[in-house]
């Protein structure tokens, strides 16, 4: 039993003032939404399905299975980000388009990586592919093969995009992704469209993809976009054909990035048509790739493998057997606006076939630098059309490089392995050998230095080339 008494001591007095206690209550979450999936399951072009949304086209398929078009439909009709996936059957399946392109107005996945093989989007030369509106933000295709888009109809004005992107177009200022893709055998035909394969007005990343076949009457063959990155992706045998229809293989309002990359047999054909591999507005960057056997062959394209209006810069990158063949056409391997930077790469087999065509391998508007490179069998064939290895309208650098067996071979056409107009010349730890000038009045065939200083350190110099019917002169030269 318990007793209870009093201790004595004083109790404090419980404070008058009544606690205040807030009841709880409910505050909402910020809206987040899973991001809705959707499964294509047979490669039929119908709709019967309800696609007022995913989770409609989840229940009423139509009975037949979901197809691609309703699957894009639903996505464009539920808000947000969603991904369009395929069930194992649909494996190295062709999804014919019949006449019509399929629409993307949200941004979306369509990913078949999933697949043993790629799923085929064929469009029979009928109809665009993909057509992406300006609504959409990013948008990722992955594991697909585009093939057979074509346009025919003309755009109203260089403004008009309609009738531009032969495989895909896209409005969206977003990034558009092509992971694993196969872009081939698409065409533009129409007037003022552009981008025989893709048409981006964003930033377009290519990542272990192909674009192959592909054809433009307009910039970019295989690509248009106002920017273009290529990694591990190669880019083959796309071509353009009008007057001033630049970038045969790809065409960049800004900058170009290639890592890993191959391109490889680009054309463009028409007058003033420049950059038969690639045409950029920016700045063009080049790392552990390949730029081989592109040609521009109209007069005033510039650029056989590459052309920058601003700066290029190529890293352990071999630039091979590019070539122009009209007048007035510079760089038949690389040309640029800017400053040329090679840093352990090769330039070999290049040349420029036209009167007036500098720079068999590397034109430079401004300066061009050679570190642990190699530049060699180069050439330039016609009057005035110095720099049979490297032209420079600047300065030119050679660092523990080697520029050997490149020559020129018209009237006044100086500098076999390297012409330098206006800036100096400074070769530190490199080999200069076996270059030649062959035409009359033709200075240098190692070096011509116009208006610079020639520096040499620790240099290796043969004499092995020769300059034919050279008189003195005031400019300063040098055959080796």
């Amino acid at each position: 039993m318990f007793s209870f008494r009093r201790t004595g001591r004083k109790t404090a007095k419980r404070s008058s003032k009544a606690i205040a206690f807030h009841p709880l209550r409910h505050e909402p979450l910020e809206a987040r939404r899973v991001l809705a999936a959707v499964t294509v399951t047979n490669n039929l072009g119908l709709v019967n399905g309800d696609t007022s949304s995913i989770a409609a086209l989840l229940a009423d398929d139509g009975g037949d299975g979901i197809t691609l078009r309703e699957a894009i439909e639903a996505a464009n009709n539920t808000p947000g980000a969603d991904t369009i996936d395929f069930y194992r059957t649909m494996s190295n399946a062709t999804i014919p388009l019949a006449g019509s392109e399929l629409v993307i107005s949200e941004a979306l996945t369509i990913d078949a990586l999933s697949l043993d093989r790629a799923v085929t989007v064929d469009a029979q030369h009928n109809s665009r592919i993909i057509n992406i509106t300006a609504t959409s933000g990013d948008v990722t295709i992955a594991g697909v093969i585009l093939t057979g888009g074509k346009l025919t109809t003309d755009s109203s004005s260089p403004a008009d995009t309609t009738q531009s992107g032969g495989a895909v177009r896209s409005e969206s200022l977003g990034l558009l992704t092509f992971e694993r893709c196969v872009i081939s055998d698409n065409s533009v035909e129409g007037a003022y469209g552009r981008g025989g394969g893709v048409f981006s007005n964003g930033h377009a990343l290519f990542n272990q993809s192909t674009i192959i076949n592909n054809n433009s009457k307009n910039d970019g063959g295989g690509v248009f976009a106002r920017k273009v990155t290529l990694t591990d992706s190669s880019v083959r045998f796309n071509s353009t054909s009008e007057p001033s229809a630049s970038g045969g293989g790809v065409y960049s309002r800004l900058d170009v990035e290639v890592v890993r990359s191959t391109m490889e047999g680009n054309v463009t054909s028409g007058l003033n048509a420049k950059g038969g591999g690639i045409y950029t507005r920016g700045a063009l960057t080049i790392v552990d790739s390949t730029i081989a056997r592109n040609i521009t062959s109209g007069d005033g394209a510039g650029g056989g493998g590459g052309y920058a209006y601003l700066s290029a810069t190529l890293t352990r990158t071999h630039v091979i057997d590019n070539d122009t063949l009209g007048a007035n056409s510079p760089g038949g391997g690389i040309r640029a606006g800017g400053s040329v930077a090679l840093l352990d790469s090769v330039v070999s087999g290049n040349s420029t076939a036209g009167a007036q065509s500098r720079g068999g391998g590397v034109y430079s508007i401004a300066n061009v630098s050679l570190t642990g490179s190699t530049v060699s069998s180069n050439s330039t064939a016609n009057f005035y059309s110095s720099g049979g290895g490297i032209y420079a309208a600047g300065s030119a650098t050679l660092t523990a490089s080697v520029l050997s067996g490149n020559s020129t071979a018209g009237l006044r056409a100086s500098g076999g392995g390297l012409y330098a107009k206006s800036g100096a010349v400074e070769i530190t730890m490199s080999t200069v050998s076996g270059n030649s000038t062959l035409g009359d009045e033709s200075r240098g065939g190692g070096v011509n230095a116009f208006l610079g200083a020639v520096t040499l350190m620790d240099s290796a110099l043969v004499t092995t080339a020769r300059s034919a019917n050279v008189p003195a002169a005031a400019a300063f030269f040098l055959s080796w």
